[in-house]
């Protein structure tokens, strides 16, 4: 009788790989990235959210394209998300460039940004570091960049070797009042004026959350640009009405 791979996933106990749940996410290229996750109670962070798929996937929009190459100047534009394919022969802007995920879960965003060239550092809790690895080494013969998984507790240090990155990424982080100024602390020590875009996304499922959200936003004006992603950019697989993206630029 085989051995079960496990997985040491902290507060949600010891995992057996097989009981874990897939969700595959195609890329404009047509390659398939596969995502485990667990709907372990014990954790909020164990599975893909919708928000943070459609972050994932507006990584591939031609509206993202034209925002980071300085051609937009504004991000709540019209335009139908399939308006200007994206050329999946022509090198991703975000080839080459660092990114740094919080709170990352399973890694969606940060691993799909791999896929297209971005060295990626994706962070969690120590509990959800092993899932973010494992989804990491299940991708990693067809990603063209690099990304690892690493502990990172918000309002913590951030360690030296992450650095300042060209896009930091905030994928459903924001969920209750008491990690606003650790969340913030982080934020704020790993971007700079001029050279990081904050890519942000949300679930507004109850009018709690939004108003939560509406507090976040107060808080982060002090210090950042908010510019709202037009819903008509996002997937329309992962897309529902309670998902908002957001981008964010130091003052």
């Amino acid at each position: 009788m085989s051995r079960r791979e496990i997985l040491e996933l902290g507060v949600m106990g010891k995992v057996p790989i097989d009981a874990l749940f897939e969700l595959y996410l195609e890329t404009k290229a047509g390659d398939v990235l596969t995502f485990h996750q667990t709907r372990s109670s014990a954790s909020i962070g164990g599975w893909v959210y919708d928000a943070a798929a459609c972050l994932a996937k507006y990584l591939e929009t031609d509206h993202f394209r034209r925002r980071i190459s300085g051609n937009g100047s504004s991000c709540s534009c019209s335009g139908a998300v399939n308006e200007y394919p994206l050329d999946v022969s022509s090198a991703h802007p975000l080839s080459g460039k660092t990114v740094v995920e919080l709170g990352a879960g399973t890694g969606i965003v940060g691993i799909l940004a791999s896929y297209y060239g971005s060295h990626s550092v994706i962070t969690d809790l120590d509990s959800l570091v092993p899932l973010i690895r494992y989804n990491v080494q299940q991708n990693s013969a067809v990603l063209k960049g690099t990304a690892v998984g690493e502990a990172l507790c918000w309002g913590d240090a951030v360690p030296s070797s992450i650095g300042t990155p060209d896009y930091l990424v905030l994928a459903n982080c924001v969920y209750y009042e008491s990690s606003f100024e650790p969340l913030l602390q982080t934020v704020l020590e790993l971007t700079d004026r001029g050279s990081t875009l904050v890519l942000a996304c949300y679930e507004e499922r109850t009018p709690e959350i939004r108003r939560l959200i509406v507090r976040w936003h107060d808080l982060v004006q002090r210090h950042f640009v908010l510019e709202e992603v037009d819903n008509r950019q996002l997937d329309n697989i992962f897309w529902k009405e309670y998902v908002r993206v957001v981008l964010m630029t130091r003052k």
